[in-house]
């Protein structure tokens, strides 16, 4: 995984974390896992991967 794909990573888990944590205070950890974060990853590694090709093909120029 390179530089560019970690902190996207990194990014997006800065958003998540406190998402979720809130979350879990009015559904409990579990639901919150599910419906704030599960629910949402596959987008999440998608939406990644695009921003890490688009910035490796920017690079090439």
């Amino acid at each position: 995984m390179g530089r560019q794909a970690l902190v996207l990573t990194g990014a997006h888990l800065v958003l998540f974390v406190p998402g979720v944590a809130w979350l879990a205070g009015f559904v409990g950890w579990e639901r919150a896992l599910v419906a704030g974060f599960a629910l949402f990853l596959p987008g999440t590694l998608v939406k990644t991967a695009l921003a890490v090709a688009a910035l490796r093909a920017a690079g090439r120029r």
